[in-house]
C-alpha cells in the first residue's frame, strides 16, 4: 500500500509543477514521473521474481531438470541482477522476456528515461 501511495503522491506533485508552467516545474514533473514509472516496473519485476523463485526447487538434481523441462526464468541471472539496480534492464526484461509491457511502452520509457537524465544532469 506504501508504494502505490508513493506513487499517486509523485503523479500529483508531477501534475502540480506541471501546472506551474516554469522549466524548473516542468523538469522537476519529468524526474517524479521517471520515478514512478521506475517504481511500477521495480515492483512488477519484483513480484515475477518472488514468484519463479517460490516454485524453482532449490536442489540438485530436481532444479536442473526443472530449468531444461522449460520451467526456468525467462531471463539470465546476469540480466536479472541488471534489473535489480538499472532502469533500462528492468523495461527490457518486462517487454522481451515476460511481455508484460509493449514494445511502444518500452521505448516511450527509455526515451523518457533519457530525457529525464538530460534534464537532472
Amino acid at each position: 500500500m506504501l508504494h502505490f501511495r508513493l506513487i499517486y503522491e509523485q503523479i500529483e506533485a508531477a501534475k502540480a509543477h506541471m501546472l506551474s508552467g516554469s522549466l524548473l516545474g516542468y523538469r522537476l514533473a519529468l524526474i517524479l514521473l521517471d520515478n514512478a514509472a521506475e517504481l511500477m516496473l521495480h515492483r512488477e519485476l519484483r513480484m515475477w521474481f518472488a514468484l519463479e523463485d517460490q516454485f524453482m526447487p532449490r536442489t540438485e538434481p530436481a532444479r536442473s531438470e526443472w530449468i531444461q523441462a522449460g520451467h526456468g526464468p525467462k531471463y539470465t541471472a546476469e540480466e536479472r541482477s541488471d534489473a535489480e539496480h538499472e532502469f533500462e534492464p528492468k523495461a527490457r526484461i518486462l517487454e522481451h522476456r515476460l511481455h508484460r509491457i509493449s514494445k511502444d511502452d518500452r521505448i516511450v520509457l527509455f526515451v523518457c528515461h533519457k530525457i529525464r537524465n538530460e534534464a537532472f544532469h
